[in-house]
């Protein structure tokens, strides 16, 4: 018996040594951080952003951090499963994925999504930083993980399967695929009927006729494969701000960041916040032109909308921007503030180019 409770014991104590060894391993060698992404690893992001980003932090840290990349990694269907992965702290260290922000999720972001406000996504991904920092965001809607980075991909169009309406003001009953709630309530106050997906269900239901199309940015048409079966397109004006922006955070637990050592996570935080965003604003906003550029050479239809169709959209936005502002009045937070604070935030920022 008491043979028994001393083996315990000594496994106990073994357990507890093994779940301390990466804390003390970091503080006297270096640390291993398994970094998960949806993308692909051929994806611009992955390529322009990942590789180069990661290697830097290496580098700064002397060796001492090194990362594990697990792209393909899904999001789920609510599109938190890497969120709440890395939130959780057990099985991923660090990930970069698109947040469904609405006034249930991450409401404070809410006013930085607004249809119609961002024209690119490195200016858009400065302002949104800024944004975060003068609003206590970061804090109060993620107060769970360390964020590195957040910010916008480039803005929204219309892809479709075959030809595209005679009016791309004309969705009435349409059914188009929306993978965040904000693009969904767009569509639907234009009269579609939007189906909400993951960004990994979009292409099929596109090439099986369960939609007719996807409300999604040209970089992400490349990303999920949707630039194999869309064949037209509706596209904005130059200046034009974008139909929706997806928000995309760079997240790593706080558990992984609280056990590095000092001079390591000063590492980290020198490629963290503004510049990091728009870093990552700019490769999406790089890889949205050479999609768009693509598709023109594969002789899909791309049609600009008229400065009529925009207005009749910028109404449906309005209406979705009302909307938006009393849900989050009903949730306890002040919407007309920080309603502001994104505008002020985007004039500042997000110049037309």
């Amino acid at each position: 018996m008491g043979w028994d409770r001393a083996r315990a014991g000594s496994r106990l104590l073994l357990w507890l040594a093994l779940a301390v060894l990466p804390v003390s391993h970091a503080a006297a060698h270096g640390v291993s951080l398994k970094l998960h992404h949806p993308y692909s690893a051929d994806s611009a992001f992955h390529r322009n952003f990942l590789l180069p980003w990661t290697a830097k932090v290496e580098q700064e840290s002397g060796g001492r951090i090194r990362f594990h990349l697990y792209p393909d990694s899904p999001s789920g269907e609510s599109g938190l499963g890497l969120y709440d992965s890395v939130r959780e702290g057990d099985a991923v260290h660090v990930a970069w994925t698109p947040v469904p922000v609405s006034p249930q999720h991450f409401p404070r972001l809410t006013a930085m999504q607004q249809p119609f406000t961002v024209r690119g996504a490195e200016g858009g991904s400065r302002a949104m930083w800024e944004y975060t920092v003068a609003n206590d965001v970061l804090d109060r809607d993620f107060d769970e993980v360390r964020v590195l980075a957040m910010h916008f991909g480039d803005a929204a169009r219309l892809h479709f399967g075959k030809a595209f309406p005679t009016a791309p003001t004309d969705m009435g009953g349409r059914r188009i695929a929306a993978v965040a709630p904000a693009d969904a309530e767009l569509l639907k106050a234009a009269g579609a009927e939007p189906v909400l997906l993951s960004a990994d269900r979009v292409v099929a239901a596109v090439e099986e006729g369960a939609v007719e199309g996807a409300l999604l940015s040209w970089e992400r048409t490349t990303a999920v494969g949707l630039d194999r079966v869309a064949r037209s397109h509706v596209d904005l004006r130059a200046g034009t701000p974008g139909m929706t922006s997806a928000a995309f955070v760079l997240v790593m637990g706080v558990r992984t960041f609280r056990s590095l050592p000092d001079d390591l996570k000063t590492v980290v935080e020198a490629n963290s916040g503004r510049e990091t965003s728009a870093w990552l604003g700019r490769v999406l906003d790089e890889a949205g032109v050479q999609a768009r550029a693509a598709a023109v050479a594969r002789g899909d239809s791309v049609r600009t909308m008229t400065q009529q169709e925009e207005d009749r959209w910028l109404a449906a936005a309005r209406s979705v921007s009302n909307t938006q502002a009393a849900a989050l009045e009903r949730t306890n937070v002040r919407a007309s503030p920080l309603f502001e604070s994104a505008r002020e935030q985007l004039q500042e920022f997000d110049t037309v180019r």
